[in-house]
């Protein structure tokens, strides 16, 4: 663990980066702009020794011959300004918050601020690609701000700069043609690729050409680096995940009963779909379910109602279909009953119940237990 946080990127980018004493936030290169459309800033919290990972791991599509640039703050100044770690999801659970979202961007229940609030969740987190070949991206130790358009920073926030060595004279003087003076005394430059090229090239020298004994060299040298930054590092790097964590698991906790209503409503869809089968939730009766404006109570006393009703209909050759149901819930038949036919549709709404509280416990618990485990 590191207690920086790096921004990596191209010599002109850094220049203007600088001048302008602000990261703007953008898409990433190479990002669905259809399927993840949002802004963000990336950073990584690799230790500085480590850098040169990027330009061993990454392929050429990555332009990872320009990115030995880059700004390293401390992690503890950007949390303050809105960065968090990128949180990874499995393929499953990724693609049930973004369903979640949909849900969510399409109920007259929700306000703008709670889309908003979604976006932002969503734009924080980042599938696992467990099954990719390189298993992902998690090696990255992704870190993201996603709020507002740009990030602002003061010269004394930096802590390093990336770049080689004939390039840090110029970029010196531009903090120094500054106000912030200072400020270039607590900066670090750092010539991040540096360690990577001076191995490589004493195993030239000695003829070497076996490409597992210099992947477990760098591997030693990356492990024995660890242990150093290990006992060097921030003494509060530890509470500040814990804080951030904590704060993700608020928000989410906060958003319980709006989860546990759309849960609950697709539970009620698979309960109808199961008993009446697959078509009877077309004809309106998934998007009246979904729709949000209709209490729930109402909708499983109706669909109680609906199963006693198949029973009845059976004898008399009748079915119910999807457009009863579909009545039954928008007229409230249910609400038409004596108090002992209400009591008989009991049973069923018990079980209806069940099979909610089984979904929403099971669902949770994959949503919420991966973070409280960190």
């Amino acid at each position: 663990m590191s207690p920086y946080l790096f921004h990596l990127t191209t010599k002109d980018s850094l220049i203007n980066i600088l001048e302008h004493q602000k990261l703007i936030l953008i898409i990433p290169r190479g990002a669905n702009k259809e399927k993840h459309p949002y802004k963000m800033v990336c950073f990584t919290e690799s230790p500085p020794f480590a850098l040169d990972f990027f330009r061993y791991r990454w392929s050429d599509r990555k332009d990872r011959i320009n990115l030995e640039y880059g700004l390293g703050f401390s992690k503890e100044t950007m949390v303050h300004k809105g960065v968090y770690p990128t949180v990874y999801l499995d393929e499953s659970l990724f693609s049930y918050v973004k369903d979640l979202k949909k849900r969510v961007d399409g109920s007259q229940k929700s306000t703008n601020e709670m889309k908003k609030e979604m976006e932002l969740l969503i734009a924080q987190i980042s599938p696992l690609f467990e099954n990719a070949d390189l298993r992902g991206y998690t090696w990255e130790r992704e870190w993201r701000c996603t709020r507002g358009d740009s990030l602002e920073f003061d010269y004394v926030d930096i802590r390093y700069i990336c770049c080689p060595r004939a390039e840090q004279e110029a970029i010196r003087k531009i903090i120094e043609d500054s106000n912030e003076v200072e400020a270039i005394q607590h900066i670090q430059f750092l010539e991040n690729w540096q360690e990577y090229d001076e191995i490589t090239t004493f195993l030239q020298r000695r003829q070497f050409t076996g490409d597992d004994e210099l992947e477990e060299l760098l591997a030693e040298k990356c492990r024995t680096n660890n242990l150093i930054n290990y006992y060097n590092s921030h003494y509060k790097k530890i509470d500040e995940l814990k804080t951030h964590l904590n704060q993700v698991v608020n928000y989410i906790n906060n958003k319980k009963e709006e989860i546990q209503d759309s849960i609950n409503r697709e539970a009620i869809l698979e309960y109808i779909a199961e008993n009446f089968g697959e078509e009877s939730i077309e004809g309106g009766v998934k998007s009246i379910i979904n729709d949000g404006s209709i209490d729930l109570g109402l909708i499983i006393a109706n669909v109680a109602y609906c199963v006693k009703q198949k029973v009845k209909k059976q004898v008399k050759g009748k079915k119910v279909d999807g457009e009863y149901i579909r009545r039954s819930i928008e007229e409230n038949y249910a609400d038409n009953q004596t108090q002992k036919e209400r009591n008989n549709d009991n049973k069923v709404i018990e079980d209806i119940e069940s099979g909610m509280n089984s979904s929403f416990n099971s669902k949770w618990e994959r949503i919420i237990d991966p973070l409280e485990q960190h």
